[in-house]
C-alpha cells in the first residue's frame, strides 16, 4: 500500500472525516510536528489525492451518465 504510514495514522485522528490538513488533534499533523513523518511526504500524498480526484470521473445521473446541467422541471 502506498503511504501506509499515513493510512495507519489516519484512523487515530479526532474526527472521522479528517482531511489531515488543519483539523485539531489530527494524528498525521501531530506526526509531522514531532518529526515522525516527513512533511514533504504528506504533501506528496495530498498531491496524489488531488490528482486522483481531478482525473476520476464523477458518475451521477441516470445509468451513471455524467451530468453537468441540473434536471429541467416539467410543466
Amino acid at each position: 500500500m502506498l503511504y501506509a504510514e499515513i493510512a495507519d495514522l489516519a484512523p487515530k485522528c479526532r474526527f472521522r472525516d479528517c482531511t489531515q490538513a488543519h483539523e485539531p488533534r489530527c494524528a498525521v499533523g501531530a506526526a509531522v510536528m514531532t518529526g515522525d513523518l516527513s512533511a514533504a511526504r504528506v504533501n506528496r500524498w495530498r498531491k496524489l489525492g488531488t490528482e486522483y480526484r481531478a482525473n476520476t470521473p464523477v458518475l451521477s445521473g441516470p445509468r451513471g451518465n455524467k451530468t453537468s446541467d441540473p434536471p429541467r422541471r416539467r410543466r
